[in-house]
């Protein structure tokens, strides 16, 4: 018996790359760090650090300050860096 010829299947297309991405620290870090960095720089908050000692010579408050905001940037730069595709 002489069966018609039937042309090669094309192969199935390959899945989708699945992008390399790890997951948020509990949602949107940047949202989070945004809305929740100025609450470190209102006045209750910061008159914690209002008292008369020095680090290194230089008062606590302006230490406080200074890396409250270090911190800040720190934290948003690393929790942007977790959101790139790797």
């Amino acid at each position: 018996m002489n069966t018609p010829e039937r042309p090669p299947e094309p192969p199935p297309p390959p899945p989708p790359p699945s992008p390399q991405r790890r997951a948020p620290l509990g949602g949107d870090a940047r949202a989070i760090l945004s809305a929740a960095g100025p609450l470190f720089f209102l006045p209750p908050v910061m008159a914690l650090a209002d008292r008369a000692v020095t680090v290194l010579g230089v008062p606590l408050i302006a230490v406080y300050v200074f890396a409250v905001w270090l911190a800040g940037i720190v934290l948003i730069a690393l929790s942007a860096q977790r959101g790139q595709v790797d």
